[in-house]
């Protein structure tokens, strides 16, 4: 096989040694630090790896991997597969391609109460529900009346309701209107860009997603614009007793969780025969959960679990809580 730099400058750069990499596990449910130790004919050798997040267990290694690696301040990722697994580092097939990753310039947050946006689309208001929302824009959940609107159409005037009675102003670009999955099925989603934005209300709004990202590292939980403190959710299985900080998000169906240490075992679609919520050092509902999403944030990993299978009981105290 000729050397990747003959072929491919980016190749040749991600697979140098010294280049320091992550490693992703296919599915994106763990990712480690390593570097390239050497690139020789079609085998690729890495340094032994430490866990970006939890604990390290080296089978899970083997198999599909993608390599993510800084060229020039831009993030490249090439595709590969693990050979072997040793004490002295991981060797992995040589990466044929190397592709430059667009990453977003603003984080993503689902919202953790329902958030709806208003438009201003031809002197009539249309209010949606937010699937996410960033500094830059939002995804919207469009109903049969927006088939008037089409990628590239402006919207004049768009509000967003925040949290403390603030709310959001400016103009919008639809970007985006394609299939995504969300609620636990697949639906069209407008993908939308704020535009005009003063200041001040970019300010606003950066602050409030930066809120629901600090939010996941609290033992709090947010409902409905409040704080719940001291919200814990322990999760038993046959070996361990993880306890989980809740994410930004409490709601009925469900709670948002910050992945951290051995919790990052847990995968999307995951059955948990038993976990506990309490607030305040008090049980509020005990029975099954499913691990409905694990998605990557500025503050680590962010599980979604759905209750399944809670008690009347617990439903009411949870109700309760919910209440306020």
């Amino acid at each position: 096989m000729p050397a990747p730099s003959a072929t491919d400058p980016a190749l040749a750069a991600v697979t140098r040694p010294g280049t320091s990499v992550r490693l992703y596990l296919a599915d994106g449910s763990s990712a480690f630090s390593s570097h390239i130790l050497s690139s020789e004919g079609d085998r690729l050798t890495l340094a032994p790896v430490r866990p970006a997040h939890g604990n390290l267990v080296l089978e899970r290694l083997l198999g599909a991997v993608r390599i993510e690696a800084m060229i020039g301040g831009v993030p490249h990722v090439s595709e590969s597969r693990v050979r072997s697994v040793t004490a002295g580092g991981l060797v992995l097939d040589l990466p044929t391609r190397a592709e430059r990753v667009q990453r977003r310039r603003f984080f993503r947050v689902p919202p953790c109460a329902p958030l709806h946006l208003h438009l201003d689309v031809r002197g009539l208001t249309r209010v949606r529900q937010v699937l996410d929302v960033s500094a830059g824009g939002c995804a919207v959940r469009p109903t049969p009346g927006d088939a008037d609107l089409a990628v590239g159409d402006r919207i004049p005037v768009v509000s967003l309701p925040l949290s403390a009675g603030q709310v959001f102003l400016a103009s919008a670009v639809v970007r985006r209107a394609e299939p995504r999955e969300w609620g636990g099925g697949e639906g069209e989603v407008l993908g939308l860009e704020f535009v005009d934005v003063a200041p001040r209300e970019r300010q606003r709004l950066t602050v409030w997603v930066t809120e629901q990202e600090r939010l996941a590292l609290r033992g709090a939980a947010q409902v409905s614009g409040r704080i719940v403190p001291d919200v814990i959710v322990l999760v038993h299985d046959s070996e361990k007793n993880i306890r989980l900080k809740p994410g930004s998000g409490l709601t009925a169906k469900g709670v948002r969780v910050a992945v951290n240490g051995d919790e990052a075992d847990l995968r999307a679609g995951a059955r948990l025969g038993l976990i506990e919520l309490r607030v305040g050092g008090q049980l509020v509902l005990r029975g099954p959960a499913v691990v409905e999403r694990v998605e990557a944030a500025r503050v680590g990993l962010v599980a979604t679990l759905s209750f399944a299978g809670v008690s009347l009981d617990g439903r009411a105290r949870l109700a309760e809580v919910l209440r306020g």
